[in-house]
């Protein structure tokens, strides 16, 4: 210890060399962790930019079918004001009423995200502005929560095996802290063909498939069937 320059208090004497708290293998685990944290936090903002942006885009073209992209202006207060469409060329303003409360608040969730000045894909955030294309990834298929889960999964499966698909039958497993689902699943073709299907990304649907089920058990099956009249679920 020190007396500092007003030869009162001590301070303490600072040295270069650093002490060692942590170990190397503490400290791989350390910067593993943040890594991955890091990881998750980017692909649930994406998952948000996509959601909000897909209702964004769905909410303005329900008012102005060949829009393009659409602004939405931030009040003095700090919400979400005016929005504005670009449509034709031209500038037009949207209905108020046609922007829910719900998706004012998402849309002020991701403006708050996104760095001033840079954007997201196809978001950019001004000053007082946020401003989203309607590009392809955005006004693609419905995500969750705007389709059905039974939706997405035939289409990720379709996508999976490059086949149409009749029926999928989801099972369970049971674990050390009680039934999952099954990932691998039975699907039946139209062409007659069936097969066990490894989906490694079922674990991503679990929340709306417990919707369907309740507690899963021994005897809970899941069943998805494509039908005259769309793909229905029991």
């Amino acid at each position: 210890m020190t007396e500092n320059a007003i030869g009162s208090a001590p301070s303490a004497t600072v040295t270069d060399t650093p002490t060692t708290v942590f170990t190397e293998q503490q400290i791989l685990h350390f910067n593993r962790f943040l890594d991955r944290v890091d990881r998750d936090i980017e692909d649930l903002l994406a998952d948000q930019r996509r959601v909000v942006g897909y209702g964004f885009a769905a909410a303005v073209r329900s008012a102005v079918p060949h829009a393009t992209s659409a602004t939405a202006l931030l009040t003095p207060a700090g919400q979400i004001g005016v929005v504005y469409a670009i449509s034709d060329g031209n500038l037009v303003q949207v209905p108020g009423p046609v922007i829910g409360t719900d998706l004012r608040q998402g849309l002020l969730s991701v403006m708050r995200r996104l760095p001033t000045g840079l954007g997201g894909g196809p978001w950019h955030r001004g000053g007082g502005t946020l401003n989203l294309a309607f590009t392809p990834e955005i006004i693609g298929q419905a995500p969750i929560p705007f389709t059905t889960i039974q939706d997405l999964l035939v289409d990720a499966l379709e996508r999976v095996t490059n086949r149409t698909i009749r029926r999928i039958v989801i099972t369970t497993e049971l674990w050390d802290n009680g039934y999952h689902f099954d990932d691998t699943l039975a699907v039946d073709f139209t062409d007659g063909d069936g097969d066990e299907i490894y989906y490694e990304n079922l674990c991503d649907y679990t929340p709306e498939l417990r919707e369907h089920t309740g507690d899963l058990g021994p005897c809970t099956v899941v069943t998805i069937t494509r039908t005259a009249d769309g793909i229905t679920i029991d």
